[in-house]
């Protein structure tokens, strides 16, 4: 039942979430504190997925949300495409707690979103690539003058192809980028719409799909981190309940470790994706719920990538962001 569920909303979230962005559209922006609790008199705890990921799945189906909580609370989860779209989801308080990287969480709060960063979910130094078609004209990081490359907006893929770019001494102007749907970004360049693509494992499915090749992936430019986040007004108001969470994501990795087969078959049975695609995703990540300086001086110099590129209007403390409470409540984070 709780997998058909699973898969129900698997298959409705973008329609969610583009209705979101409608009502955030109409200026549905600040919800006071007595509409939160409004929302969520039900006892739900509302959380924001992406599709591989698989921390909360787990958590969720193996019951160890329920070992935490026992029936105090029930919990919904709904699959985003993408960091953008949830942060729209937490303007307009349908989310309490989500998953999602770096440049969203930045443009988010910089644009208003009342969120923090409470933990990482994961990190990979092989997390994406950049595909180029086999019809391109692209064997090299110097042949990318006048190419069309695709990318997700506001996202890591953003930041990436802009990193690609500037350390090949190659200005936006001399490239057409694309914003364009992760999930559509691979089709484009096999029907040579794109000449490339910024693509996220499993890379065999992308190169199976395109007929091209890497270029190069994010090993050489930064270690990508994906973040727990918690609406600010969820966090301020259930500050203990946050830290359990937290602990029972961790147990969930523990597990998942020692379960692979298993883990990767509950998540390819809630997504619908291959499940040896779902392996891959799995190993070229290091699934962990804690915290250390290392990531609040990466999370600093993406805000400063973010400002030089104009996608946020000032710098600010990556320390604004991440409250680091929840997991030293949790006994999760050691400085």
């Amino acid at each position: 039942m709780r997998k058909q569920a699973l898969k129900k909303t698997l298959a409705t979230a973008l329609l969610f979430a583009f209705a979101i962005g409608s009502l955030a559209g109409c200026g549905n922006k600040n919800i006071s504190s007595a509409q939160a609790a409004e929302l969520n008199q039900d006892r739900v705890i509302r959380i924001a997925d992406q599709a591989n990921y698989f921390t909360a799945k787990v958590a969720l189906e193996k019951g160890f949300l329920k070992e935490e909580f026992g029936d105090d609370f029930t919990f919904e989860l709904s699959i985003f495409e993408n960091g953008p779209a949830i942060n729209e989801a937490l303007t307009a308080g349908k989310i309490d707690l989500a998953s999602y990287g770096d440049n969203p969480a930045i443009q988010g709060y910089s644009g208003g979103v009342d969120v923090k960063i409470v933990s990482t979910l994961w990190l990979s130094d092989n997390a994406y690539a950049l595909i180029a078609g086999p019809n391109s004209g692209i064997e090299s990081l110097d042949d990318l003058r006048g190419k069309k490359i695709g990318y997700a907006a506001a996202t890591t893929t953003h930041q990436l192809i802009l990193k690609i770019l500037d350390r090949q001494g190659i200005s936006e102007s001399d490239v057409t980028l694309v914003n364009i749907k992760r999930v559509e970004g691979n089709a484009a360049v096999a029907s040579g719409e794109l000449d490339a693509n910024i693509a996220e494992q499993p890379f065999e499915a992308a190169l199976e799909q395109t007929g091209g090749k890497i270029i190069t992936t994010n090993k050489d430019y930064n270690v990508q981190p994906i973040f727990v986040l918690a609406s600010g007004e969820f966090a301020r108001n259930n500050p203990d309940t946050v830290s359990r969470i937290l602990k029972a994501y961790d147990k969930a990795n523990q597990w998942i470790s020692e379960n692979e087969e298993e883990a990767a078959k509950i998540v390819s049975d809630i997504n619908g994706n291959d499940i040896e695609g779902v392996k891959t995703y799995y190993k070229t990540r290091q699934w962990t719920i804690g915290w250390d300086e290392n990531l609040t001086k990466g999370l600093n110099e993406s805000i400063k990538f973010s400002y030089d590129n104009g996608n946020i209007p000032a710098i600010f403390d990556a320390e604004e962001l991440v409250d680091t409470s929840f997991l030293e409540k949790a006994g999760l984070y050691k400085k």
